[in-house]
């Protein structure tokens, strides 16, 4: 069962910390009141619902075939997460991207654009994902240490 919640954990987790960095920067730049009024409660709530459930595919994707009893092959562990959360990244900045194509009709090169803001995330998504792969590793190895 506790195999079956990770992916689970992880995907709230991660969704959580990326968007409490984000809050948090806009907040000491002093533009989180702005920010949040232009994306409105609608589109807060599709947003947080889409990169959740995109972080909890990704890390079901990763620890698919992860055998909690043995050691970690933590560089296959490492490549598969960077691909998911290079994916993870690619499809939520795409899809954003796309959305906002679309309310303002903005033609082929809107398209191109969005195109590339998939392409950008994915990028994103890798270098994020190899960070919290980091974070994970360690979480797990401090919860496989205090179970020993």
């Amino acid at each position: 069962m506790a195999d079956r919640l990770l992916p689970w954990a992880f995907g709230a987790f991660h969704t959580t910390l990326l968007l409490g960095v984000v809050l948090a920067a806009l907040q000491w730049t002093s533009g989180i009141r702005t920010a949040l009024e232009a994306v409105g409660t609608e589109a807060g709530v599709a947003a947080f619902v889409l990169l959740w459930g995109l972080s909890w595919l990704g890390a079901a994707r990763t620890l698919r075939d992860v055998d909690f009893t043995q050691p970690a092959d933590f560089p296959a562990l490492a490549g598969r997460a960077a691909l998911w959360a290079g994916v993870t990244g690619g499809v939520f900045v795409g899809v954003v991207s796309l959305t906002l194509v679309l309310l303002r009709s903005a033609g082929a090169a809107g398209f191109f654009i969005a195109f590339l803001g998939g392409a950008l995330g994915f990028v994103a998504g890798v270098v994020v994902g190899l960070f919290l792969t980091l974070v994970d590793a360690a979480l797990l190895a401090g919860v496989q240490l205090a179970g020993a």
